[in-house]
């Protein structure tokens, strides 16, 4: 159809459609072009085990940066200020350098972020610096803390111009060997004095313009075992201490701006002095005190030209065994087997059952003094355990009791016939059995639970059975035990004993 030989107003309305649609079409926006970032990716062969391979490892990656997220997701980015980015995103991500960065500006580091400097090399790095400005801040409100794990030497943040290096307003937290330092004429901090992390603290002498964080090192065993002499006193046990054969490694505070290659073993180590705190049972006790058994703590001072440093303390417990006398060991298992016997409680069981507590208690006694070996001693206590626990208490002896008492009376009242009672009758055996059941159950005592079931028995026994139809002769001889059927056995017995003697007479 041609639209000249549509109606007018059909072609009217139709050039309108168009002409609306043309207009939309040009206020629509044109389709915004794919963005671009600036500064591609890094392309990693492999996200995992990404370290720095200047230090001999197997990772894939020697620069970029590495975002640890808190789900234990990682992201790969190419600027340090990719980095941030995504740490804000995440609160409580780690941001892994793996080559040195300069900012023109002043970072804030988002709350919650750990930067981890581990994989700068040598002394002479700055892992972060600044060219006019601090490189980082720390907001009020905000802990961040810069930390360098496992790495050997002091990786910086510094700003080479003398401006500080950090702008600290919250919490900022320093690892082990960790320095920030300006050249000259600044501070390296400014704002809020730095706080230590986890296993290390702060050095920052006065007039410095650096402030480095220094690792503490722990015993590789804190605790130790030493079997003593008698006549030995806590002097013998502290000349112990203070040798290898205990088995501890002596700690090691090292108050250093440039640790060794090995920091666990530096040189210049300051003198450490441990010093008895406390003795068995947390007693105050003197050097010149007999050892006896028991846990001895002792602590750690750390000596050096400065003091006691910032009051970081070792502590060491020694456990301390000393040989008994056949007499000693006696008395002590007397009182352990004398602390079996009162955990059980004579009012918890009958007289009888605790005499069998009782004499389990002297058996174990008789042996014990007879024995001249612990082990025979130990045996004898244990044996009592054994014995007693085999004894029921009153409460397990009313519980057994009640169940079979129940089991009878049950018993009992299925031998009923409900067809043998009137309805009255019935309800009357059904009421003394409920009435008996209870009453078992109930009861605080053997006694009370046996008189109340021969209750119940004697209550369901005197119900009498209802009467006999008097036109109806049975075809069975009467249930045993029927006062009704017995008397009238007895009375067809009697009437055909007579009726036998009458025929005798007769026939005589």
């Amino acid at each position: 159809m041609q639209i000249s030989r549509l109606p007018r107003f059909i072609r009217y309305a139709s050039a309108l459609a168009l002409a609306v649609l043309a207009l939309f079409a040009a206020m629509r926006p044109a389709a915004a072009a794919p963005a671009h970032k600036t500064e591609g990716e890094l392309s990693y062969s492999s996200h995992s085990g990404l370290t720095n391979s200047a230090d001999g490892s197997t990772g894939t990656a020697s620069t970029g940066f590495q975002v640890l997220l808190p789900d234990g997701t990682t992201r790969d980015v190419n600027t340090f200020g990719e980095a941030i980015a995504i740490a804000g995103e995440h609160r409580g991500s780690t941001i892994t350098l793996f080559e040195p960065v300069t900012l023109s500006y002043t970072v804030t580091v988002p709350d919650g972020t750990t930067i981890n400097l581990n994989s700068q090399g040598g002394v002479t790095y700055a892992a972060i610096s600044g060219s006019s400005e601090p490189p980082l801040r720390v907001e009020s409100g905000s802990t961040v803390a810069i930390v360098n794990t496992g790495a050997t030497q002091v990786a910086r943040v510094q700003n080479p111009n003398g401006v500080f290096a950090i702008e600290n307003k919250g919490t900022l937290l320093l690892g082990s060997f960790v320095q920030v330092l300006v050249a000259s004429g600044g501070t390296a901090v400014y704002g809020n004095a730095p706080q230590p992390a986890p296993g290390a603290f702060i050095v920052d002498a006065p007039g410095s313009s650096r402030v480095s964080a220094v690792q503490v090192v722990q015993p590789e065993n804190q605790t130790a075992a030493y079997s003593g002499s008698e006549g030995e006193t806590v002097v013998d046990l502290l000349a112990y201490v203070a040798t290898a054969d205990s088995g501890v490694t002596v700690p090691v505070f090292q108050l250093r701006d440039k640790p060794a290659e090995d920091p666990t073993t530096p040189s210049g180590a300051p003198d450490n002095e441990w010093v008895l705190a406390t003795g068995p049972g947390g007693a105050t006790v003197s050097d010149a005190d007999e050892l006896v058994t028991g846990d001895y703590t002792f602590t750690l001072r750390p000596q050096g030209a400065t003091g006691d440093y910032y009051g970081y303390t070792v502590t060491l417990t020694v456990s301390v065994t000393m040989p008994q006398t056949v007499d000693e060991l006696r008395e002590t298992y007397r009182q352990k087997l004398a602390h079996a016997l009162a955990a059980y409680a004579e009012a918890d069981y009958l007289a009888d059952d605790w005499a069998n507590i009782e004499a389990a208690y002297q058996q174990a006694f008789d042996a014990i003094n007879a024995a001249t070996e612990e082990t025979a001693m130990q045996e004898a206590v244990a044996g009592f355990q054994t014995a007693a626990n085999l004894v029921p208490t009153a409460a397990e002896r009313l519980a057994a009791e009640q169940q079979r008492l129940l089991a009878e009376l049950d018993q009992a009242y299925a031998a009923y016939d409900k067809a043998d009672y009137t309805a009255e009758g019935w309800a009357e055996i059904t009421a003394a059995y409920e009435q008996g059941r209870q009453g078992i159950a109930s009861a605080t005592s053997i006694a009370d639970a046996q008189a109340a079931q021969q209750a119940a028995v004697s209550a369901m026994a005197a119900v009498a059975q209802k009467p006999a139809d008097p036109g109806t002769k049975p075809d069975t001889i009467p249930a045993t035990g029927d006062p009704a059927a017995i008397a009238a056995l007895m009375g067809l017995g009697g009437s055909a004993m007579l009726a036998v003697g009458v025929v005798a007479r007769k026939r005589g």
